[in-house]
């Protein structure tokens, strides 16, 4: 919407977390980004993520960023939630002023859906080098689903010709043509 302003407000040291947005089509699958700017040396964490699953269906994920003893990205029994989980030792994500692409989330986009699916942060826990919280900012993401299914074809050629009726029949010849 052309009309509307998205505006992030950072309280002193917080971490800004982003879902990132991605567009699909109905049948394919897409994969958006979790992503942190501006942290500190991160020892370990959860993020729960909600999604609908009325038309998307969570496929896999992976953490993609730092070194960590356990990192698993995994649907509990909840469907439409998706649980991000780090452990690790101090520094196992070193400090970036910058972003970095802590991991993605893969899903697939059922042949129904249409329009927008919101991926919301319900919960998220980060914690530092000395176990202590760091404050998040959380900025949601969506999936945009194309459901614009209409086929191009290629036209080599047109055939017109009219019958006794005065009905003028039209036949495309080209690739991918059925009529």
């Amino acid at each position: 919407d052309s009309n509307t302003a998205t505006i992030t407000i950072i309280f002193g040291d917080a971490v800004e977390i982003i879902i990132d947005n991605a567009t699909g089509k109905p049948g394919e699958t897409v994969t958006t980004g979790v992503t942190l700017k501006n942290h500190p040396n991160i020892s370990g964490g959860y993020l729960y993520i909600k999604y609908d699953p009325a038309g998307l269906t969570f496929q896999d994920g992976q953490i993609t960023a730092g070194e960590w003893e356990s990192g698993t990205v995994e649907e509990p029994d909840t469907p439409g939630t998706i649980l991000m989980e780090l452990s690790g030792s101090p520094g196992a994500l070193p400090a970036n002023e910058e972003e970095t692409r802590l991991g993605e989330l893969n899903f697939g986009i059922k042949d129904d859906a249409s329009g927008e699916y919101d991926l919301t942060f319900s919960e998220t826990g980060l914690y530092d080098d000395n176990n202590e919280v760091i404050s998040t900012v959380n900025t949601d993401g969506k999936i945009t689903v194309d459901a614009n299914t209409a086929a191009e074809i290629e036209i080599e050629s047109c055939i017109q010709r009219a019958d006794d009726t005065g009905y003028i029949d039209i036949k495309f010849i080209g690739k991918d043509a059925e009529n």
